[in-house]
């Protein structure tokens, strides 16, 4: 999609004052600004306080439009693409509080088995997205459903390091090769 929130500032507010911002700040920079961090990158206190609104409404928007996970099915299906992979990939599925998809983010790929996990660049994610929740997906290229040690390890390293910044690891959905899933919450691996 082309970036026509940037085309819409600059009619809005003046295209001088919105093109000097985007010489030090991507859009997605902006986007997750706040009106201080926009006043030190050189914009005025009244225009950082339009740019933030104007972000916080077109956020409002997306969250109406997300979908909610209030199961683990509901999990699946915003993965269910890692199934067709020849290789291991690591996703991160962050939630507002009322368990809606802020953003699916890809943490890691590599090779068929196995993948790297980040616990710090998870919670940079998580902080990035301001995400009250997450739910942990990758893929057995194998298609062997059951969860490794390792996966029941990382699980739990990732929630004992969430819980420090009352982040909470609602599941682990492990996708197989062709179809069908287990989440460790459902097999009470959680």
């Amino acid at each position: 999609m082309k970036d026509n929130i940037r085309e819409y500032m600059c009619e809005l507010f003046g295209k001088k004052d919105i093109d000097k911002l985007y010489k030090s700040l991507s859009t997605r920079e902006i986007s997750t600004s706040t009106v201080k961090d926009l006043v030190m990158h050189g914009v005025n206190d009244i225009l950082a306080e339009k740019i933030h609104t104007v972000f916080k409404i077109r956020h409002a928007s997306n969250v109406k439009k997300s979908i909610q996970i209030t199961q683990s099915i509901d999990s699946y299906k915003a993965v269910k693409d890692l199934a067709g992979l020849d290789h291991e990939q690591f996703d991160l599925l962050l939630l507002n509080k009322a368990n809606r998809l802020i953003k699916r983010v890809c943490h890691s790929k590599c090779g068929i088995g196995g993948t790297l996990v980040d616990v710090k660049l998870i919670l940079i994610d998580c902080l990035r997205h301001k995400a009250s929740s997450l739910i942990l997906a990758h893929n057995h290229p194998s298609g062997n459903l059951r969860p490794s040690s390792a996966d029941k390890e990382i699980t739990n390293k990732v929630k004992k390091a969430c819980k420090q910044l009352d982040i909470m690891v609602l599941d682990h959905i492990i996708v197989g090769s062709e179809s069908g899933y287990t989440s460790m919450q459902d097999e009470g691996l959680m």
